[in-house]
């Protein structure tokens, strides 16, 4: 495990917390271990965390996110795997099941010098969707983890067009956040893949709709979600989310 004067070195040369800088680390190492396993021929890495560790985003994830048609059966196989060896580094990681209607969701807990509370990170696995473009990637990172499996993951414009959904149906500053990396990357606003995706859901396309529900967003809660997750030289951005994602998708109305 690295070291506390290590991490601290660390947390300094970025400008964000321990417990961040530890939580990177180890999600590193789960998706090393679990993209070793057969298994993971099915399983695309996508949301956050792939916008920061194959993307290049700024933005910190506390969650790893995965469309795939795996069995429960087989995603535990490989959960179990990544975990079995993720304890030769860290003997007191533990796993633990999420309910949830739909897909799998689980919390991987490991107690920590730095925190008074366990590190966690949460796994998503959605079934319901297709994967429309799928990419093959390797790990971006700064940080002392050895990176050399190839990732299987969702294409930046389909992870674009999944941001706009999650959007209008939960409440996350974060998706503002990353929607806007993407859109300042130049991915492209496919309307086609975004109709696409949200027939998986039954839901219809409607700019409009999503234009109001960007106005509408309350400040302090968007700042709230964000300022944590984001390096102290990025939060100066904050303030301006909003207009700047509302200046770039009036070219689409």
């Amino acid at each position: 495990m690295v070291s506390i004067t290590t991490l601290q070195d660390l947390s300094d040369k970025n400008g964000i917390d321990k417990y961040s800088i530890l939580r990177e680390i180890i999600q590193i190492q789960f998706l090393e271990e679990i993209y070793r396993t057969q298994e993971s021929k099915n399983l695309f890495f996508k949301g956050g965390t792939a916008l920061k560790i194959i993307f290049g985003s700024n933005r910190y994830s506390e969650d790893l996110d995965f469309t795939t048609d795996l069995s429960l059966k087989e995603i535990d196989t490989i959960i179990n795997v990544a975990i079995y060896e993720l304890r030769k580094e860290y003997p007191n990681i533990t796993i633990k099941n999420i309910d949830t209607l739909q897909g799998v969701s689980k919390k991987i807990l490991l107690s920590t010098e730095i925190s008074s509370q366990p590190l966690s990170i949460k796994l998503d696995f959605s079934q319901r969707e297709n994967v429309i473009s799928p990419k093959l990637g390797t790990i971006f990172t700064n940080l002392p983890v050895s990176t050399s499996s190839v990732i299987k993951h969702l294409s930046d414009e389909e992870i674009l067009a999944e941001k706009y959904r999650a959007i209008l149906n939960r409440i996350k500053g974060r998706d503002l956040y990353d929607f806007l990396f993407l859109f300042k990357k130049g991915v492209n606003f496919n309307v086609e893949l975004i109709k696409e995706k949200l027939k998986f859901y039954s839901e219809k396309y409607d700019l409009n709709k999503f234009v109001e529900r960007i106005k509408n967003w309350n400040e302090k809660e968007l700042d709230d979600d964000v300022r944590r997750f984001l390096p102290l030289k990025d939060r100066q951005i904050i303030p301006e989310i909003k207009n700047l994602i509302l200046q770039k998708i009036t070219h689409y109305i």
